[in-house]
C-alpha cells in the first residue's frame, strides 16, 4: 500500500512528458505573454484610433526578430513603423512551449487623444 501511495505521489509531482511538436509553430494575440513590450507612440498628425498587425519571429531568450507589418489602419498611418522600431527591445515570456523559430502575430492600437476611450477597431473587409 505504501508503494502505491508513493507511486501516486510521484505521478502527481512529475509533469507528463510530451514530445515537442515538429517545426515552428504560429501563435496569436491571446497566446503571447510579454515580459517587455515598448509602447509605440502615435505619430504626430494622426487622428483617432491607429492600429497595426505585425508578425514576428521568436529569437533566443524570448527576444523578437524579423517583424513585418501585415496590415494597418488607416492604410497610410506610420504607426506600424513605430511598432517595428520598438520590437527590437521587446521580450516575450517563454511560456506554453514558445521557442526560437516560432512566429506570432499581434495587433497593437492607440488613440491620438490619450484622454479618449481607445478600442481596437474591426479590420475593414477587402
Amino acid at each position: 500500500m505504501t508503494s502505491l501511495l508513493f507511486a501516486l505521489f510521484l505521478a502527481v509531482q512529475t509533469p507528463p512528458q510530451t514530445p515537442p511538436a515538429e517545426g515552428p509553430r504560429h501563435w496569436s494575440d491571446d497566446q503571447v505573454r510579454w515580459r517587455s513590450i515598448p509602447i509605440p507612440t502615435v505619430p504626430s498628425g494622426e487622428q483617432g484610433v491607429v492600429q497595426a498587425q505585425v508578425t514576428c519571429t521568436v529569437a533566443g531568450r524570448g527576444r523578437v526578430r524579423g517583424c513585418r507589418i501585415d496590415r494597418q489602419s488607416p492604410a497610410d498611418t506610420r504607426f506600424g513603423r513605430n511598432i517595428l522600431n520598438g520590437m527590437s527591445r521587446a521580450e516575450l515570456h517563454p511560456i506554453g512551449g514558445l521557442r526560437p523559430g516560432d512566429t506570432f502575430t499581434v495587433t497593437l492600437w492607440a488613440c491620438s487623444d490619450p484622454t479618449a476611450a481607445c478600442e481596437r477597431l474591426a479590420w475593414p473587409e477587402g
